[in-house]
């Protein structure tokens, strides 16, 4: 059984007075600047944002997205507020803290591709 059929809104693809043979998925002919200046449609952005509301997977993406934001947001704005370190930089110390970075990571990264196989 295909997704679409699934999917109460499928059967609903048009409004009330409009061409049956329209089908609100597909994009406009101008594109998405189109809908933005008043194109015919917002057909897809209004499903998209019904399913925020009436699903629970959607929900939990949309608060981690949330959350993500918050975090990121809130580090930036600790990182403007910072006084610039003291301790002086050590160019060749970063340089092997880096280079021992690089071969943990090429380490790791050969370890789960011998693992998993994956091509």
């Amino acid at each position: 059984m295909k997704y679409d059929e699934l999917d109460p809104e499928a059967i609903h693809v048009t409004r009330p007075g409009q061409d049956p043979r329209f089908d609100a998925e597909v994009p406009i002919a101008g594109g998405a600047m189109e809908v933005v200046a008043g194109g015919a449609t917002a057909g897809p952005t209004r499903r998209a944002l019904r399913r925020f509301l009436h699903e629970k997977p959607a929900l939990v993406a949309l608060a981690y997205i949330l959350l993500l934001v918050v975090a990121t947001l809130t580090f930036l704005a600790l990182a403007l507020l910072a006084r610039p370190p003291l301790v002086p930089f050590d160019l060749r110390a970063a340089a092997v803290l880096l280079s021992i970075i690089v071969l943990i990571l090429t380490v790791s990264v050969v370890a789960l591709w011998r693992t998993t196989k994956f091509n």
